[in-house]
């Protein structure tokens, strides 16, 4: 890869909001997550399944949530030893399911895939308004995003959630849209 472009999986998650080396050190739960999370309320029993042989040590912080059709989604950031993803709870009344989980990092895994467009769209703004906090601002966020490669991915709800912040898209950027 050329070494003018941050790694594409990087930008991946510096979209997603995710943490990476390039805006913040590794940690097993960062202090910028928790100055910004809302306190989880999520039943353990409601917790995101986690691939690994033995019991690990999950933290959660929320970082966003929307309303939609009686339903209340939830948006989680999860720090586990050595993996941190993205993870979506669904809460209507006393149930709680998986809506979106995404521990593998596969980098085709929108929120469109698993979530109804209008949440996904809610879910993706959260994921950016989360990405320009850890990032230091919304100019030095843009700066970064404007190095994103020829070719790179997005989905359709993470381009409109750029464009509520009025972000524009560098030139040939790839929009995956929610129907495919």
């Amino acid at each position: 890869m050329n070494d003018r472009y941050p790694n594409p999986n990087f930008l991946r998650w510096l979209v997603a909001g995710l943490l990476s080396a390039l805006l913040l050190p590794s940690a097993s739960f960062l202090p910028g997550i928790q100055a910004v999370a809302q306190p989880t309320e999520l039943p353990s029993s409601c917790y995101p399944r986690i691939p690994a042989t033995q019991p690990v040590d999950v933290r959660l912080a929320r970082i966003g949530a929307t309303t939609y059709q009686g339903t209340e989604y939830r948006l989680y950031h999860v720090d586990t030893p050595g993996r941190q993803f993205l993870y979506v709870a669904a809460i209507k009344g006393k149930q709680c399911k998986s809506a979106y989980s995404n521990p593998m990092g596969d980098e085709n895994l929108y929120f469109h895939k698993t979530l109804p467009l209008p949440v996904a769209r809610q879910m993706a703004l959260s994921q950016v308004d989360f990405a320009i906090r850890e990032a230091g601002g919304i100019q030095v966020f843009r700066t970064r995003f404007n190095q994103l490669p020829q070719g790179f991915s997005l989905a359709e709800e993470e381009v409109w959630a750029l464009g509520q912040r009025g972000i524009q898209l560098p030139a040939g950027i790839r929009v995956v849209k929610a129907n495919q």
